[in-house]
């Protein structure tokens, strides 16, 4: 997890919201349109004389700020406060307090808090190899966890529950029981059947240097201009290619066309307004872009397989999650 300020970089070819319309747990959560960039960064890991993995506890004052990048080694992360939108290969999803997710090593993810939020930002991030100590006969249980989690693993309910409330006193044991109760939480997290995986069958991160620096600015200038009409003249100019070539140049680094681009970051502000505003169906189509409302119907069951009303439904039912069982 990268916390620190600054640009980051996308890559791969991606279908980044080809998953976006599967529904997350929190009531609070909030669909934010961001800075999309295709490049990841790599991350350096560094560990301390005295340790085999880390384990950090984070208060970032100014929010979880996008960097787009990678690692080496394995990643649970917890979210104690803040709401946002989870990056994690191909898909885009809200998170709020309580989101644990376990990410393998390589898979390209980032975090970024809902702009303007108020109330402080809390995560606690483990980051270990893989190899650590899974793969001995006693682990190959955990060995397949990791495996699974090189698509991204979502835990939620009752083991979500328990890991959250063990991941929480990890900083303050001394290293040996640190590293014991990372083999508990892993055991405990590999036993869950109600995991679900986040990345899509067909992703691969395939990262490559080559066009980091345009795919980065085009897709800057998508996030920062996406309620306003952008043709595609408009956009191949900031990557200073022709539409036709911009066109092929779009699609394989995004796996998206520039429409279907637009529409997925339209629909994902239409979702953070039905979640959090009282605004009517059809104030929120043409508030995210959308002139026409059978339209942002269509395009809307079609993201989120469910139509709007059942959506803002889901977030606005009663649940026990809201503060992700932790104390």
């Amino acid at each position: 997890m990268w916390l620190s300020a600054g640009l980051g970089h996308f890559d791969q070819k991606m279908i980044l919201f080809c998953s976006i319309g599967r529904l997350a747990d929190w009531k609070d959560a909030r669909i934010v349109y961001s800075d999309i960039r295709m490049k990841p960064a790599s991350e350096k890991i560094l560990l301390d004389a005295n340790s085999s993995f880390t384990v950090r506890h984070f208060r970032p004052s100014g929010g979880f700020a996008f960097r787009w990048h990678q690692h080496a080694e394995a990643e649970l992360t917890l979210i104690k406060r803040g709401r946002g939108t989870r990056f994690v290969g191909d898909t885009i999803e809200p998170f709020g307090p309580g989101d644990l997710v376990l990410l393998g090593a390589g898979l390209p993810h980032t975090w970024q808090s809902t702009p303007n939020q108020r109330g402080p930002n809390e995560t606690v991030v483990v980051q270990f190899l893989p190899n650590l100590f899974f793969d001995k006969p006693e682990t190959r249980h955990i060995g397949r966890l990791l495996t699974s989690a090189l698509r991204g693993l979502h835990f939620s309910g009752k083991s979500r529950d328990v890991v959250a409330n063990m991941l929480c006193e990890l900083p303050k044991c001394d290293a040996l029981a640190r590293l014991t109760g990372l083999l508990h939480i892993l055991d405990r997290l590999s036993q869950d059947r109600s995991v679900r995986t986040l990345c899509t069958p067909a992703y691969q991160s395939g990262a490559t240097p080559a066009n980091t620096r345009r795919i980065d600015t085009v897709c800057a200038y998508l996030a920062s201009r996406f309620l306003e009409s952008i043709t595609l003249e408009e956009a191949a100019d900031r990557a200073h290619l022709s539409p036709a070539a911009f066109s092929r140049f779009f699609v394989k680094s995004t796996g998206r066309t520039l429409t279907e681009y637009l529409n997925e970051l339209r629909i994902g502000h239409a979702c953070g307004l039905l979640i959090e505003t009282d605004q009517t169906v059809s104030q929120i189509a043409y508030a995210s872009g959308f002139h026409n409302l059978s339209h942002f119907n269509r395009r809307f069951r079609r993201s989120r397989r469910t139509t709007p009303q059942k959506y803002r439904l889901a977030f606005n039912a009663p649940t026990a999650h809201t503060n992700g069982g932790m104390t």
